[in-house]
């Protein structure tokens, strides 16, 4: 390995200077550059600099004779800014993944918002499922007009239901008389003006049974079975429920439901949206009116 001064002789060297030319820069005598070349003598450090400059060498490759590989420094003034750039874009990428995270975790949070809500609803409109005394009107209205009325009255397991069905303004009424307490149904015979007598079949009397008929009849609002947070959370961010002059308004699908904001019996049900890119709005509105423990033993009579 070279010795300072042997360094110290190359720089001088390969800078074209003559020992006297170089102590007439630093202002010290030749002797003294001699020494420093044949190693008796160093330089003080407050002329190092001096002799650095005047050589274009720097101090560490002269003091230690490890040369600077400007390359690799250059390489690495050039990946500086690289760097930083790089820097500048994983922050972003982290920034963009913390906003989709929140809005995903916001979305998850609104959509147990709207599963308990709904869950909720649904809890108070099942206290309808059975009753012992109402009536009820149901009014289906198609593209033409009403199609269908539906006159229900219901008391201490006794149905009387009258169904009418309207084409070109002209009704044609139907009636019958389900008594669940002795399991029979009766229909009305428009031509005998008497009433036919028929056994009660186990599928009909788990829908008649308790007043629960007019309750199958109510919108669905939310079903039990669609519980599934996870795979249904899209699905319940997408409904909307809102209030208006006390009246509860639902968006589920393509259903628009509207509900008493105090008693949560349905006011109507009707379609909205796009069916096979064809509007549905309107072609189907379903009217509920229905009143509470009023049904008197005569209008539930076959004789009347």
């Amino acid at each position: 390995m070279s010795s300072f001064g042997d360094r110290l002789y190359e720089a001088r060297r390969k800078s074209g200077l003559s020992q006297e030319a170089f102590s007439d820069k630093l202002g010290v005598s030749r002797q003294m550059i001699s020494k420093w070349e044949l190693g008796t003598a160093t330089p003080r450090t407050s002329r190092m600099k001096k002799i650095c400059e005047t050589l274009q060498i720097s101090c560490d490759e002269l003091v230690t004779g490890k040369k600077l590989d400007l390359d690799n420094k250059s390489k690495g003034a050039n990946s500086r800014p690289v760097a930083h750039k790089s820097s500048i874009f994983e922050m972003l990428l982290k920034g963009v993944a913390v906003i989709i995270l929140f809005l995903i975790v916001f979305y998850l949070g609104y959509s147990c918002y709207k599963l308990v809500v709904l869950t909720n609803i649904n809890n108070k409109v099942s206290k309808y499922e059975n009753l012992n005394n109402y009536y009820c009107k149901i009014d289906n209205y198609g593209d033409n007009g009403i199609k269908e009325t539906k006159n229900i009255w219901y008391k201490d397991g006794i149905y009387k239901i009258e169904i009418t069905i309207y084409n070109n303004d002209e009704g044609n009424t139907s009636t019958k008389i389900i008594n669940c307490n002795e399991n029979k149904r009766y229909e009305y015979n428009n031509e005998t003006k008497e009433y036919e007598e028929f056994n009660l079949s186990d599928m009909s009397s788990e829908l008649y049974k308790d007043g629960y008929f007019m309750y199958s009849l109510f919108p669905t609002i939310f079903n039990k079975e669609e519980t599934n947070i996870g795979k249904y959370a899209f699905k319940l961010g997408r409904i909307s429920i809102y209030t208006e002059n006390d009246i509860l308004f639902m968006e589920i699908d393509n259903k628009l439901i509207q509900l008493n904001n105090e008693t949560y019996l349905p006011i109507s049900q009707s379609l909205i949206g796009k069916k096979n890119n064809v509007s549905i709005s309107d072609n189907r509105v379903v009217y509920y009116n229905i009143k509470l423990n009023c049904v008197t033993d005569e209008e539930i009579n076959m004789d009347r």
